[in-house]
């Protein structure tokens, strides 16, 4: 019998992959300015959200953990908007997080995959 868990689980690592990379972009620097380190943080904070996902062990567990991403990341965008700094990761965590968030948001709206539902 299969295991029971988040039927996105693979989108959720994709994404958290490609995050994984925008704060590797950030954190290239040993000088990084406090600005860009809040960001990295809530970047690391939507990573986290989606280890969970990708191991959730129910549909409602997945899609809550990449809600929690999706609003981190949402909040980051706005974030990385207003940097100041010439810092050179910026601009390649913006691209990544744009990208990561087209690949979440439609499955926050993806019909939940019912395990013990009798076939239509």
């Amino acid at each position: 019998m299969p295991s029971i868990g988040y039927s996105s689980s693979a989108e959720a690592r994709q994404a958290r992959e490609a995050l994984g990379k925008a704060l590797e972009a950030l954190q290239q620097d040993e000088n990084v300015p406090s600005e860009v380190m809040g960001i990295a943080h809530n970047i690391a904070r939507s990573v986290g959200a989606l280890f969970e996902a990708e191991y959730a062990s129910t549909e409602v567990d997945g899609k809550t953990c990449v809600k929690n991403a999706l609003g981190t990341l949402s909040q980051t965008l706005a974030l990385l908007q207003g940097v100041k700094s010439e810092h050179p990761g910026v601009q390649p965590a913006t691209e990544s997080i744009a990208r990561v968030i087209s690949v979440l948001f439609p499955l926050t709206n993806k019909p939940s995959v019912r395990p013990d539902a009798p076939p239509p």
